[in-house]
């Protein structure tokens, strides 16, 4: 008996509906949390300090961390930077001291303790002390020229603050983020060149690790700069560690190189425990099934390997941001930072820390210089030295100047360029947040804070539609560019220390953002419901959708230059929906790490939802290029029967690829956010079932970019433990 597809789609979610019988790969319910340190060098380590980044799931650890070695307890100092809203640890930075035997394994978990052993941190004068001989410079000339930032003056004129304090490890973050600017470099009176150095110290051991940073991004002192760079370390008989000679130091951009003041520990490799990272929800659930081969590792590799990492370099990024077409970068983490979750492989970590350094390049960086402009919409906070602010600049633009009020203007004193990057949202990777993840580097949350500002003030400043409302903030963009900048703020949000102003201000604005997507879809039970005119909400719904009936749940209108499929005769709009499954995953993300983004998520997820199960509708087109969204008079469709008659072609009964990054993969990958979702009698989880069934996993192994699947549990199987069989008819690809 032959049946239509969609007749067999039917049958399949009858047959799912009646036996309850879902297999979704299983996650741990609680995987623990411990981490697996290798020793790497070949030759055994004692005492051997660590210092590691961590996430835990809300709950784990109530006060502060304690590590483990090997089921002992050690002494360890716990640098926490955010709590979660019970007051458990959220992200912590660990410090304590394990013995390693040469190339083996020790396992390190971690308890709950009263205190962080946050006493006893390097004092000045012990970080200046002969024992360590700290010294480190920056050394740029131009011909005659030359000018020189040293981190030991700047200790000992007391120009630095603290990152990680304690007996285990001191790490102190030099410079001068005042308006007097004293050690910054330049061959005139700009003196654009700002310079830090962090410098990690560890007591008992003579080695200080010491990033150099370079900076040219004030608002008001950047251009472009031409110097020889020379980097040095150590006090007494200083060590040339880099040179670069004819540097362009392009406006807008940052660097950082890393070395070692004596005695660098020897090489080690961490397993971070990818289920318990899933399980603290810092990262999505991943398909734990999947293997990445050995040889999608060193392609991984040698593809790293062959990029330009140095100053100026892109790496595996594409400076064309726009550039058409799928690559690496693309997803909700580049997929060099997923086959490493996958593997801890070294060479990996390599390519994720590499790529991260990458983000310095880019020519996004604002950093305010302005001395008499507030940070924050409550004006308590001064915005010189922080990333550029829609409260301290209120009509900015951070993508060109053209739209901003004079008084707004970032004013240059000379030409800045590009250095052939072309930045936009829409293409916009996520550069460092598993590095910060990782190592907890204050270079790397930096990078965040400055990728969230580019974001948020990247709009138009006008009220109208298409802008983001002056100090609102909100991101407006292609329905890509939303999503991939709203997770970028939202990371930066997310992992900002508690307390600090950045937190505030990357929470207010993602908030923002939220609340006028609820005004949008005329939300009136979520976090943000208030249609007092001149709200948010209600700019939302007036401004943005001039109240027009939504009842299919379309993410964004549509336009008539998106018809390529459709039929013009019967529809005057359509989308993308793959860009709405970006903006699927993005937001499911978002509303996992905490953010009020539920309400949002689950009334836009309705769309998805019902191009797999709505009778009306044929699942095979999920995966077209384009999908109609509003009829001959310019209104939202209002019934799945009009979208797939929209379609020049809607008798689909495959899908048009199923390769590791095909529309198809993408959109299975967001319909495991749709667990627990509903609309009516339609089912999240009878939609993922029916894409799990449909669309191959064995291609997602070593490429796993877009292997999410759902958290719920698996539902148990009938009791004779074995599955039913398929309806006559049932698609299995």
């Amino acid at each position: 008996m032959m049946r239509t597809p969609q007749k067999a789609f039917g049958m399949m979610i009858l047959w799912v509906m009646a036996t309850g019988w879902i297999i979704f790969p299983a996650q741990a319910a609680d995987p623990g949390n411990s981490i697996t340190v290798t020793e790497a060098s070949g030759s055994s380590q004692t005492d051997r300090p660590l210092t590691l980044s961590r996430v835990f799931a809300q709950g784990d650890i109530p006060n502060f961390a304690k590590a483990r070695v090997g089921g002992l307890a050690v002494p360890t100092q716990c640098d926490v930077k955010t709590r979660w809203p019970d007051g458990s640890v959220q992200h912590a930075i660990i410090s304590f001291k394990a013995t390693l035997p040469a190339s083996g394994q020790v396992e390190v978990d971690f308890i709950n303790q009263a205190g962080g052993n946050n006493g006893g941190a390097l004092t000045q004068n012990e970080m200046l002390a002969a024992e360590y001989d700290f010294g480190a410079d920056i050394q740029i000339s131009n011909g005659s020229l030359t000018e020189t930032a040293g981190a030991r003056t700047l200790l000992n004129d007391g120009a630095y603050s603290y990152w990680l304090q304690g007996p285990m490890v001191t790490q102190i973050i030099l410079e001068d983020r005042s308006p007097a600017r004293a050690y910054d470099l330049g061959f005139d009176d700009d003196k654009a060149f700002h310079p830090i150095f962090v410098a990690t110290f560890y007591p008992g051991s003579n080695g200080v690790r010491v990033e150099y940073i370079g900076e040219n991004m004030w608002t008001t002192h950047m251009k472009d700069m031409d110097y020889d760079l020379t980097l040095t370390a150590g006090e007494n008989n200083p060590a040339v560690q880099y040179t670069k000679a004819s540097l362009t130091h392009f406006g807008r951009t940052r660097w950082r190189k890393t070395f070692w003041i004596g005695q660098e520990p020897g090489a080690i490799n961490i397993d971070h425990n990818f289920p318990y990272m899933i399980h603290s929800r810092v990262i999505p659930s991943y398909d734990l099934t999947k293997v990445v081969s050995d040889s999608a590792i060193q392609s991984e590799i040698t593809s790293f390997s062959s990029r330009d990492t140095d100053i100026n370099g892109n790496g595996q990024y594409n400076k064309a941001f726009g550039t058409t077409g799928g690559r690496p970068e693309i997803g909700l983490l580049p997929r060099w930072s997923v086959r490493y979750l996958y593997t801890f492989d070294p060479g990996l970590l390599d390519a994720v820390l590499g790529n991260g350094e990458v983000s310095g390049h880019v020519p996004f960086h604002y950093r305010e210089s302005d001395p008499n402009r507030f940070f924050d919409d409550l004006d308590s906070v001064d915005a010189f030295g922080r990333p550029l602010s829609v409260d301290a600049r209120p009509t900015v633009r951070s993508t060109l100047q053209s739209g901003a009020a004079s008084q707004d203007l970032m004013t240059y004193p000379g030409p800045i360029s590009n250095n052939n990057w072309q930045v936009d949202l829409a293409h916009q990777g996520s550069f460092v947040y598993l590095p910060y993840l990782i190592t907890g580097d204050w270079y790397f949350l930096e990078e965040m804070y400055l990728w969230a500002a580019y974001n948020v003030a990247s709009s138009h400043p006008n009220s109208l539609s298409w802008g983001r409302h002056a100090d609102w903030g909100r991101i407006h963009n292609q329905i890509r560019g939303e999503a991939w900048g709203l997770r970028n703020l939202a990371h930066a949000a997310f992992l900002a220390p508690d307390g600090s102003p950045e937190q505030r201000y990357f929470t207010q604005k993602l908030n923002n953002s939220l609340a006028v997507y609820e005004g949008e879809h005329n939300i009136t039970d979520g976090a943000f419901y208030d249609p007092t005119p001149g709200s948010k909400w209600e700019w939302g719904r007036s401004v943005h959708t001039a109240t027009d009936p939504n009842p299919l749940h379309f993410i964004a209108e549509g336009n008539s230059g998106l018809l390529q499929g459709l039929d013009a005769s019967v529809v005057s709009a359509g989308e993308s929906p793959w860009m709405f499954n970006f903006w699927h995953i993005c937001m499911g993300h978002i509303k996992e790490l905490g953010f009020a983004a539920a309400k949002l998520q689950e009334t836009t997820a309705k769309n998805l939802l019902n191009q797999i199960l709505h009778p009306d509708y044929n699942p095979f087109l999920v995966d077209n290029y384009r999908f109609p969204s509003r009829d001959l008079t310019g209104k939202y469709l209002t019934t799945w029967a009009q979208v797939r008659a929209g379609h020049q072609d809607s008798s689909d009964s495959s899908f048009t690829a199923t390769y590791a990054i095909s529309y198809a993969q993408i959109a299975k990958g967001a319909a495991s956010f749709l667990g627990g979702n509903s609309d009516g009698s339609l089912s999240g989880d009878a939609a993922y079932a029916w894409m799990k069934a449909n669309i191959p996993d064995q291609v997602l192994n070593d490429d796993p970019t877009w292997a999410f699947v759902p958290r719920s549990p698996v539902t148990p199987p009938p009791p004779d433990n074995a599955p039913p069989t398929a309806p006559e008819g049932f698609l299995f690809r």
